[in-house]
Formats: structure tokens, C-alpha cells, sequence
């Protein structure tokens, strides 16, 4: 089960630190997010964010220490959304949402 919130996502961390992400799943730590490019094999795609998982009234969620939200095309990581968009019609059409779930499933995500 994807957290309900609509693509692409922002994961906030209470230090400042932002990144962007694809998907983001309830995890029974917390929750667990992965990264845009998870399929080049030099990445590191998948993080888990430890805490108790909370719906915010906006609609993101909190867990931990982060937040984890819908980016927006004035965040400076939106241009990294559509560089992650390019490589997935020049190249990455072969990868499918499914795998990116799949894969997070081995790793823990809770995804029924």
C-alpha cells in the first residue's frame, strides 16, 4: 500500500535536508521511500525512515523526524523529476512502477 500522496514526492528531514522520491510505502520501522534512478546499479534506492508513520492534516505524513510530501515545481528538485521522467522514455522504458514496488517489498515495505 503507497502512501497517499500524489507523485512526485519530497522527503524532508528535520536537519534541512531534502531529497526527492518516486514512491514511498508504509514500512514496519516507520515508512520507506525510494529514490529516483533506483535501477542504476551504482545507487542506493531504497531508505528507511524510522518512527511512528502520522497523516498530516496538508496531507503529507510525518514520520520520525522527516515529513514526506508532494514536491512542487517551484522545489529546486523538481527539475531532478524531470530528468528522472527523460531517462525513463530515452532508455529506462523498460522499468516499471511494479518493479520499484517489488523491490521495496524485499526490503520491507508493507505493501498490501
Amino acid at each position: 500500500m503507497q502512501l497517499n500522496i500524489p507523485k512526485p514526492l519530497i522527503v524532508t528531514f528535520q536537519q534541512g535536508a531534502r531529497r526527492m522520491a518516486v514512491l514511498a510505502f508504509p514500512h514496519p520501522d516507520g515508512a520507506c521511500f525510494v529514490d529516483p534512478w533506483w535501477d542504476c546499479p551504482e545507487s542506493h534506492p531504497f531508505h528507511i525512515l524510522e518512527g511512528e508513520l502520522e497523516k498530516q492534516a496538508d496531507g503529507s505524513y510525518a514520520v520520525g523526524r522527516c515529513t514526506i510530501g508532494k514536491l512542487t515545481e517551484d522545489e529546486p528538485e523538481w527539475d531532478e523529476w524531470k530528468r528522472w521522467l527523460l531517462h525513463l522514455e530515452n532508455g529506462g522504458s523498460h522499468l516499471t512502477e511494479q518493479m520499484a514496488i517489488e523491490a521495496a517489498a524485499r526490503d520491507g515495505a508493507v505493501i498490501d
